[in-house]
């Protein structure tokens, strides 16, 4: 058992064979405590965006306006994330582990690996930054790193139109009560 678990693991953190202890903690320290950043911001992201909607609607902004915000924002945030991790090198979203071990699990499980895949992207599709389902295809395909800023704004636009209406609805609840 415990040699599947350090499989599991050398394959997430993508440790190379033969990497020493210090070197291997040092890794998987970096992309743990980044990672944690990344989903403290994205929890905190929710709530401001929440916020910032109550506002725009006081403000007496139109429904396209407070849609045209939040992807703004959200694309803005994709983006830099994405330029991040490429400049960095660093998986701040995990998905470039989720990814490998993904890929591993193919051979193995296929039909389940892929209803996982898909249950995966579904799930980044509704709740999570753009930028966590460009790491997870980007290998894939070449076109999406060719395209790669068009693919997370259209990523950011259809979440955008989903959240749009959750925090509206929110907003126009909020009034009855």
């Amino acid at each position: 058992m415990w040699k599947q678990v350090r499989g599991f693991i050398t394959t997430f953190f993508a440790f190379r064979e033969g990497s020493g202890n210090k070197e291997m903690v040092k890794k998987s320290g970096v992309v743990i405590v980044s990672n944690t950043l990344f989903r403290i911001f994205d929890w905190w992201m929710v709530g401001a965006s929440a916020v910032l909607v109550v506002f725009l609607k006081q403000q007496s902004f139109s429904d396209v306006d407070v849609f045209m915000v939040l992807w703004g924002i959200n694309s803005f945030i994709a983006l830099f994330v994405v330029f991040i991790g490429n400049a960095t090198r660093v998986d701040i979203t995990l998905m470039e582990g989720v990814r490998r071990c993904l890929d591993a699990m193919q051979e193995k499980f296929g039909v389940i690996t892929s209803i996982t895949t898909i249950g995966i992207l579904f799930f980044h599709f509704i709740w999570s930054c753009p930028s966590q389902i460009y790491f997870l295809i980007r290998k894939k395909h070449f076109l999406i790193e060719k395209f790669w800023v068009g693919i997370i704004l259209g990523i950011s636009a259809l979440q955008m139109v989903v959240w749009t209406v959750v925090y509206l609805q929110g907003y126009e609840w909020s009034l009855l009560i």
